[in-house]
């Protein structure tokens, strides 16, 4: 089952900025800290899949409590991609960093959590398409939220993306326990990611976190 679903994010302006060195490279530690946006991407009331929406609520609540530097802002970006497009391009300051957090099928074990840098590497053209007309039509996916943003130009250079293995789709408020469970490692990872603070060595990959010789770190 696939829904459509529109909105608007919620955003902040943080003031600090730093130089890009080309899409998929992370900063160097020697570097400034990068202006960062943790989004999530799903749908709302819809069990396993509402992961995204979830954990970026949870996330901007820890914010406000644990007052988290102005660099860094948390919102919802379930929403048309190419009207992020169209945010992204606005922002002055731009963002260095984004922190996207979804529950995407992908035949793991439920409730497992796949953190990784994303390449930028797009599929081929014929898929492209299908992803561009996905978001077009109001499909909200991680998968075509990434290719919009790459094949537009809106991409920051450091994209990480930490992935929740969804069991249960269908019409609901609650997550299943292994996804629950998934879910608040989640947002341990996103948090860390955003701030500095403990993050693991990410690894560079392809859309899913599948890599030959250098996947994506598994939780």
């Amino acid at each position: 089952m696939r829904l459509r679903r529109g909105g608007l994010s919620r955003k902040a302006r943080p003031d600090a900025t730093s130089e890009s060195s080309g899409p998929g490279a992370a900063p160097s530690p020697a570097e400034a800290p990068p202006r960062t946006f943790v989004g999530g991407v799903g749908y709302t009331h819809l069990r396993d899949f509402s992961v995204g929406p979830l954990v970026a609520e949870r996330l901007a609540a820890r914010a406000r409590e644990e007052g988290w530097p102005e660099r860094v802002a948390v919102g919802d970006l379930s929403y048309d991609p190419v009207k992020i497009v169209h945010w992204l391009a606005g922002e002055d300051p731009p963002y260095q960093r984004l922190v996207l957090i979804s529950a995407v099928r992908r035949g793991r074990p439920a409730g497992s959590v796949t953190a990784y840098r994303w390449d930028q590497s797009l599929p081929e053209p014929e898929q492209v398409q299908v992803r561009v007309a996905e978001a077009v039509t109001g499909v909200i996916h991680l998968d075509n939220l990434l290719v919009v943003l790459r094949q537009f130009g809106a991409a920051p250079r450091d994209i990480a993306v930490v992935e929740v293995e969804p069991e249960v789709e269908a019409m609901g408020e609650d997550l299943t326990p292994a996804v629950a469970r998934g879910a608040t490692r989640a947002a341990e990872l996103a948090r860390a990611i955003a701030l500095g603070r403990g993050a693991p060595d990410l690894a560079t990959s392809p859309l899913g976190g599948f890599a030959s010789t250098n996947g994506g770190k598994h939780a």
